[in-house]
């Protein structure tokens, strides 16, 4: 998804425009994505995740993140009216930034404006007072450059791999990119939505002094006899 949604190809100047909510904030990278600020240190990692579309279900959001691990289209609404959602994110000890797809089938421009949409709800997010975790998502190496673009190092980060793990290439792709991700962010802490990682990926996240908590999805959890209205 594209803001505005009809926006012309090219460069991503010509498929992102600035929204009227967005606060005055730097920008990083070529691709001039909104950089958001180092959150307020964490006292303690939420002890759960819970989907956007599940908030008001849980009985302890201050100790609960809300992610937008979702379709597209269950969380297009955020690019348009951030603001109608923030009293009921507020409850929660902290929020994700949005996860829009970056699949590798899709043109470049169209991942880039999906980066930038994140960043861009992240920075309303903070300039009401939310403490923000960004979700970093990329398809392959051709997205570095962009892909971590608006991330302070040395901050908590969240990502996932479910739903995105279905071949080995698929696998491949994202645990190198995780690898990058931390050489590229420094972060002392992921915050991993899905899967359990293969020993060697952990091993060599730890020698880089980055902490993994992995929070298995709901549907996993519902499989387990688990529901308790996260995940």
């Amino acid at each position: 998804m594209l803001y505005p949604p009809n926006a012309p190809t090219g460069s991503v100047s010509h498929v992102v425009t600035t929204p009227e909510w967005l606060p005055p904030c730097q920008t990083d990278g070529t691709e001039q994505i909104p950089k958001l600020v180092p959150p307020p240190d964490l006292r303690e990692p939420p002890k759960h995740m819970v989907g956007f579309d599940r908030i008001g279900r849980d009985s302890d959001p201050a100790d609960s993140m809300i992610h937008f691990y979702l379709q597209d289209n269950r969380i297009s609404g955020l690019v348009r009216s951030p603001h109608r959602q923030l009293f009921r994110i507020s409850r929660y000890s902290s929020v994700a930034t949005p996860d829009f797809s970056l699949h590798r089938s899709m043109p470049r421009h169209k991942r880039i404006g999906n980066v930038w949409m994140s960043r861009e709800v992240g920075v309303y997010f903070q300039s009401r007072g939310l403490t923000v975790i960004p979700t970093i998502r990329w398809s392959t190496s051709i997205d570095y450059d962009f892909c971590f673009a608006g991330v302070p190092s040395g901050i908590p980060v969240t990502v996932s791999n479910h739903g995105c793990w279905r071949s080995r290439e698929d696998k491949f792709y994202f645990e190198e990119g995780l690898i990058a991700l931390a050489e590229v962010l420094s972060p002392p802490l992921i915050l991993l939505h899905g899967r359990p990682l293969s020993p060697s990926i952990e091993n060599s996240l730890k020698h880089r002094s980055v902490e993994l908590l992995i929070f298995a999805p709901r549907i996993a959890l519902a499989r387990n006899g688990v529901n308790d209205g996260r995940g």
